[in-house]
């Protein structure tokens, strides 16, 4: 009988932990489907926030698209902030189109007269109607070879560059890809080429480099300086020269990362 008691008693206990178990899996179930959709909505906020912190930009694209349908333009500003006060005005003709991006005290109207005294933050240009002998003139592309005989410096583990140094100035040089990269700055200002050299790197892994048909080039020069736009990407897509010249690193790469 005793037996029989314990038998009962453990069957008992033995169903009660599987119970257990059982409401802990779904608890879990519960806890992970609930974790995915707040991942789900944490996202859908995070684009609805973007979209409008870019609302002015995306206004002002649509305007110089229904002008120039053929240009890829960035569908984000790059900026940290400000992005409520930006400001665009666009120069245009047969054979190049213009955009310069600025921000300023208010918001202004697109291409009004008073935004040719803001000092832009970026300049994008397009030139279409070149033969490819032109274009590469302008890209200016260096490559690998050319840099025999400089010192060689090591930025990561898949990139050498070289070094070219002497009178108060260095310049550094490599290539990646479709890009050759020179990054400049001035001994005499105590500047160093490497530091915006890794900071590029880091910002290009990041963001990646925009499709390209051909050579494309970097310059960068090291320091900043009001209204200066020292970072300068040109490149080939198909029949069309473009260029970016921007006053922040960080700022190009989201532009380019986002051009469409």
């Amino acid at each position: 009988m005793n037996k029989k008691k314990l038998f009962v008693g453990t069957l008992m206990l033995a169903l009660m932990l599987s119970g257990c178990t059982k409401q802990d899996d779904r608890s879990a179930i519960n806890v992970k489907a609930h974790n995915n959709s707040s991942t789900k909505v944490n996202k859908k906020v995070v684009e609805a926030n973007n979209k409008k912190e870019n609302s002015r930009l995306i206004f002002f694209n649509k305007k110089i698209k229904s002008v120039t349908s053929g240009i890829l333009l960035p569908q984000d500003d790059g900026l940290k902030q400000g992005s409520s006060n930006l400001n665009m005005r666009f120069e245009n003709n047969p054979d190049q189109s213009v955009v310069y991006y600025s921000v300023g005290e208010s918001k202004q109207k697109f291409n009004d007269e008073i935004l040719k005294k803001e000092l832009p933050y970026a300049i994008l240009t397009m030139r279409s109607n070149m033969t490819n002998e032109k274009m590469d003139k302008l890209i200016g592309y260096r490559d690998a070879k050319d840099d025999a005989g400089l010192r060689q410096i090591k930025l990561n583990d898949s990139i050498t560059a070289a070094v070219d140094a002497g009178a108060g100035q260095q310049y550094l040089h490599f290539v990646k890809g479709n890009w050759s990269i020179i990054v400049h700055a001035s001994s005499i200002m105590n500047q160093s080429a490497e530091k915006p050299a890794l900071k590029l790197l880091n910002l290009i892994e990041k963001y990646g480099l925009p499709k390209t048909t051909g050579k494309s080039t970097i310059y960068i020069t090291a320091g900043k300086s009001k209204g200066s736009l020292n970072n300068v990407f040109k490149w080939q897509l198909n029949d069309k020269y473009y260029q970016l010249d921007t006053h922040s690193l960080t700022t190009a790469l989201k532009m380019l990362s986002s051009l469409e």
